[in-house]
Formats: C-alpha cells, sequence, structure tokens
C-alpha cells in the first residue's frame, strides 16, 4: 500500500497531497495513531508468550537482532501503514508460485531443513546468508510484486533527459513495474520462475538479464522501508 499509494495513479494528481493534509492525513490524527500504536504495543509486550511472536523475538533478541522499544513502534507503524497488504500479498504470490514450481518448493523445502535444525537458529542473520532463499524471493518479488502499479516520478523545473529524450519541466514519468518485471527486453524467459538468474554466478542463458530493472520497492527517498 505504502509504495502503491505513493507511486500510483493518483500521485499523478497534483492536487493529492493537499487533499490527504487536510483529511484523514492530518498531524493530528498522526499523533493519535502513535499514542495508540505505542500503547498498543506496550500491551501486547506484557501479555506475550516470550518467544511466539515477532514482537517478542525482537525484544528479547541479543546484540545486532535486538530491536529497542523505539525501533519496534516504528516497525509497527510502518506494518499497519504500509505493510499489512503488501505483506499478505507477497505471502500470497510465495505459496501460489511455489505450488506451480514443485521442483523449486522442494529445493527450498531441502535447503532449510538441512541448514537449520530448529526454528531458533533462523535469525534474520543467518536467513539473509542463504543464496537460494534470496534468490527465490527475489523472482517471487519480479513475478508477483505486491504493488505492481507505477513508479512515479516529476522532473524538476529544469527538465531532464531520458533515453535521450529531453523531457520538459514538471512533466510525470512512470514505469509500470509489472510490465517491466515481465518484459523479454529485460529478462530471459521472463514468465519462467528461474531463482537461479539472482545468482552471484548464473548460468549463461541468463547473464543478459537486466536485474537492476526490478524495483520492486521503488527507489530514492520515495523507496519503501520494507526492503530491509
Amino acid at each position: 500500500m505504502g509504495v502503491a499509494f505513493q507511486t500510483g495513479s493518483i500521485a499523478l494528481m497534483a492536487w493529492y497531497k493537499a487533499f490527504f493534509i487536510v483529511t484523514c492525513w492530518s498531524w493530528g490524527g498522526k499523533l493519535r495513531k502513535t499514542s495508540m500504536t505505542t500503547t498498543a504495543i506496550s500491551k501486547r509486550i506484557e501479555k506475550l508468550p516470550h518467544g511466539l511472536e515477532f514482537i517478542s523475538r525482537g525484544t528479547e533478541a541479543t546484540g545486532q537482532e535486538r530491536v529497542s522499544p523505539t525501533e519496534m513502534e516504528a516497525m509497527v507503524m510502518a506494518l499497519i501503514i504500509a505493510g499489512s497488504d503488501t505483506t499478505a500479498t507477497l505471502l500470497t504470490g510465495s505459496v501460489y508460485l511455489l505450488l506451480k514450481n514443485s521442483i523449486i518448493l522442494r529445493m527450498l523445502t531441502l535447503m532449510l531443513r538441512t541448514q537449520f535444525h530448529s526454528s531458533s537458529e533462523m535469525t534474520l542473520l543467518a536467513l539473509q546468508r542463504q543464496e537460494y532463499l534470496n534468490a527465490v524471493l527475489k523472482e517471487i518479488l519480479r513475478l508477483y510484486p505486491p504493488a505492481p502499479g507505477n513508479l512515479f516520478r516529476r522532473t524538476e523545473k529544469e527538465g531532464h533527459v531520458v533515453m535521450g529524450e529531453i523531457i520538459p519541466p514538471d512533466t510525470c514519468l512512470t514505469m509500470h513495474l509489472w510490465a517491466a518485471h515481465r518484459s523479454s527486453l529485460n529478462f530471459h524467459a521472463p514468465d519462467d520462475m528461474a531463482p537461479e538468474r539472482w545468482f552471484k554466478t548464473r548460468p549463461a542463458e541468463f547473464e543478459g538479464d537486466y536485474r537492476a530493472t526490478m524495483k520492486p520497492f521503488s527507489m530514492g527517498p520515495q523507496g519503501c522501508p520494507g526492503r530491509e
């Protein structure tokens, strides 16, 4: 939702920011929401069975894995505003694509069960080191982007040059994510699920893939914090 809202067609309307400032996205509403979130998190932590939910896993961890109360509040706010429907969409796409590609599902299952003997070993840092897991997730994001709309930008007052074309000042520019991810100009066999295209050492047929095209989290100052 966060990425879709910022980059979707509504952003093409010059008045949209002013509209939301004077309505539901007022500072008063934002402050009330922050206060409600802080209270809800505090109550949730007090009632949690230790180690059973991601909140307790984060607050009870040690070292780099530990999440402070302030960080947890910010993270939950991001999940409420921008991460609820997008996360659900990504999980739906993951189940759908893995069930359609049983070989990839078996390889991923074998990798996880071989590398980890219990859920407690599946820390964020440990999962980040799993090349095949991350390749599968990137391929799912390519084929099933949670916010498949347009990446929106507007040229500055001096204009801009895009792909050799002079674009006038204050011009709206967009790139449709789903189309870019599925284009044969950017990816070999674009409709196939092929996690190996994201390996550091990838097969020869994927050497020509323009991987920088994939921007499911947008980019720059308007990039979605969910990427991290």
